[in-house]
């Protein structure tokens, strides 16, 4: 008895050690506030811890890989703000910090402008920020280490139709991507081998073939293939990869024109022709090993719909985009109550099983997990933060 008693004290130990505390920050779409939010892996409880003032509301923000600084967007001014983060994960403004993506290349930039940040996982851990604006067609990428400094450097796109949307880097870290979701276009730098983390001035512009006003909105990249989702259409796309990191596809009037390898629909068919789902969000798993993806409900004469969740294997071979495996109804008690719904997914950092899914304006956060090693799919628990939430989400541990 004594032994059983001891095995049984045992393993209570090891699931204690196992059991963790993880964090999540959530911008603000329309208050000056940063929340964070806790996420007990034991109990699957999710709830508010902090609430940080911040000097703006953030369109977009980025843990940097030491966990010490937020990089947060500055709309109005084309600028990326600083954020100290606390022993408690309090959020404090670092006014010795913070950087202007202004450049003469792109002068004047007008109003409204669009800030975007990435924060590489890959040595040497750099901070990258794009702006445009919806005015003029021109853009401006530039880097800086997690700290804020050595951010004088930049590159600018000026052309008829480029706009910075979105930036994601591959993990050889030595290829940065820009997707441009207006144009249809795609944008690749190679990033220089060496400690600051430099972007060349030549770059390649591919165009997404196809481009009849249904979006590639999301992307991600992986060792052999770029994945896709078109919003409109709610697809899901592959795309090859040549050895240097590029979209192969054919030149057409002086442009690539990147053919689609394959394509599989993401949420069920409906039979009227008015469209009731918008996939906005495709995220892959810290270790590759699940891609997800979010697609959220429009609003319907019939009234509130729930979007979806879907989730994809990965061939653990050649890392490539495998079969869907999951898909289950969102969470969404409160309904799409305006126009323009957005599901933005996060892979956690801790485990490939787990995301935290943003819902605007339904203005929830949710958290999802692959059970049952591999086995399905279970949606854990959820944190309400009213109709201002959520604009972006981001884990820090």
């Amino acid at each position: 008895m004594a032994r059983i008693l001891s095995l049984f004290s045992l393993l209570a130990c090891i699931c204690a050690v196992q059991a963790a505390l993880h964090h999540l920050f959530a911008s603000s779409k329309y208050r000056n506030t940063i929340a964070t939010l806790e996420f007990d892996d034991e109990t699957e409880t999710l709830s508010l811890a902090k609430q940080s003032s911040t000097l703006t509301q953030h369109s977009s923000i980025a843990v940097d890989h030491s966990r010490k600084f937020v990089h947060a967007a500055f709309d109005y001014n084309s600028s990326v703000l600083i954020y100290n983060i606390g022993d408690d994960y309090s959020l404090n403004l670092n006014l010795s910090a913070g950087y202007a993506l202004q450049a003469s290349a792109c002068d004047p930039l007008q109003q409204p402008l669009k800030v975007r940040v990435l924060s590489s996982p890959y040595p040497p851990y750099y901070v990258y920020s794009s702006v445009h604006s919806d005015s003029r067609y021109c853009s401006i990428v530039n880097w800086a280490l997690p700290d804020g400094t050595h951010a004088d450097t930049w590159r600018s796109v000026e052309s008829d139709s480029w706009r910075l949307d979105k930036l994601i880097i591959r993990s050889d870290n030595l290829t940065l991507y820009g997707l441009n979701i207006g144009s249809q276009a795609m944008i690749t730098w190679r990033i220089f081998d060496g400690p600051d983390g430099m972007i060349n001035y030549n770059f390649r512009e591919s165009y997404f073939m196809d481009r009849d006003g249904v979006n590639v909105v999301d992307m991600v990249v992986g060792p052999k293939q770029f994945v896709a989702i078109r919003e409109g259409s709610n697809e899901v796309l592959t795309i090859g990869m040549s050895e240097e990191g590029f979209a192969p596809g054919h030149n057409t009037h002086s442009v690539d024109e990147i053919e689609f390898s394959s394509r599989q629909t993401i949420v069920p068919a409906t039979n009227d022709t008015t469209p009731r789902y918008k996939t906005t969000s495709l995220e892959a798993s810290v270790n590759r090993k699940y891609i997800w993806a979010a697609s959220p409900a429009l609003t319907t004469a019939e009234g509130y719909e729930a979007g979806f969740i879907t989730v994809y294997g990965v061939n653990a071979t050649t890392g490539e985009l495998g079969t869907r495996l999951f898909q289950e109804r969102l969470d969404s008690e409160r309904g799409y109550s305006r126009e323009d719904p957005t599901a933005t997914i996060v892979a956690a950092p801790f485990a490939d099983e787990y995301v935290a899914v943003s819902s605007f304006p339904a203005g929830q956060i949710e958290i999802w997990k692959v059970e049952g090693d591999g086995a399905w799919l279970k949606y854990v628990t959820k944190w309400e933060g009213g109709a201002e939430c959520c604009s972006t989400i981001m884990w820090v541990d």
